[in-house]
């Protein structure tokens, strides 16, 4: 199994059209995580709004019309805060968004504490915590009429009512704006009403050594290499990074440059046997 991403969006896939060619992509996306970032652009996200069901008051469908909130999900270590800076650095994203605004959330989800750091890193000042109605006040001079990515990374909160609080703070005049959420949680998910969820997941051992051959350029160089060890060291490296596929391409990077097999021993013998990584619970 490629994890639930791929199994979501094939689900979906009878809903929507334009989603047949995410379907295929997304997949291959999952050898690359730089190939991910064209998935949000604003059509993409645009039809994953439009599909999602369920029963929604007139209040969220105000807010939907306005701002579409996507979840990078999974356990930690997975690469989840990568991914969400990808997508935020991303040259075409920049373009596309008015504003770009970031903030970790942590274990505390206070509306007034967070609309503080979303202000911070609208203005890129810090000032003295402000009575809330001024708050409201400087906030909506920073995002109304503009098209913003906010991009709010580690969220814990399953509590409904704040995620409420904190959405009506964020409904401005132009529409298009988005919310991602990095979280550990399926559960924090459903409570901020995401139209997209994209599951992080183990990779299994066959995509597992498929993914560290491309990044390790050992990829249509099996049969030259057929009487090296560096084929024997890579599989026994990947068999100890468990699926985790940032580690994969970490890793798979950092030994691209790496040819010979005593280059490889010593990583595997030294730099490899001090690492730790999430493990299946």
């Amino acid at each position: 199994c490629r994890g639930a991403a791929v199994l979501d969006a094939e689900e979906q896939q009878s809903k929507s059209h334009a989603l047949k060619n995410w379907v295929s992509r997304l997949k291959d996306a999952l050898y690359d995580a730089d190939d991910l970032i064209d998935e949000f652009s604003y059509e993409t996200l645009r039809t994953q709004v439009n599909a999602k069901g369920g029963r929604k008051t007139k209040q969220d469908t105000n807010f939907e019309e306005n701002i579409g909130v996507i979840a990078i999900a999974g356990i930690g270590g997975l690469g989840k805060t990568t991914l969400a800076q990808s997508i935020y650095n991303d040259v075409m994203i920049t373009k596309h968004f008015e504003l770009k605004l970031w903030m970790c959330v942590y274990e505390d989800f206070d509306v007034k504490i967070i609309a503080e750091k979303i202000l911070e890193s609208a203005t890129k000042k810090r000032c003295e915590p402000p009575e809330m109605d001024t708050l409201l006040s400087l906030l909506r001079k920073e995002i109304d009429g503009k098209k913003y990515l906010l991009i709010m990374d580690d969220v814990w909160n399953e509590n409904y009512e704040k995620w409420v609080n904190l959405k009506m703070l964020l409904v401005g005049e132009a529409t298009g704006s988005r919310i991602l959420i990095t979280t550990r949680s399926k559960q924090v998910a459903e409570t901020f009403d995401v139209s997209f969820l994209y599951y992080l997941d183990f990779l299994n051992e066959h995509d597992s050594w498929l993914l560290f051959k491309k990044m390790t350029s050992l990829e249509g160089a099996e049969e030259e290499l057929e009487n090296s060890n560096l084929i024997k060291m890579g599989k026994e490296i990947v068999a100890k990074l468990k699926g985790v596929s940032l580690a994969i391409r970490t890793i798979g990077r950092l030994l691209y440059s790496k040819k010979s097999e005593v280059d490889w021993l010593s990583f595997k013998d030294n730099e490899l046997s001090k690492a730790t990584y999430p493990t299946r619970e």
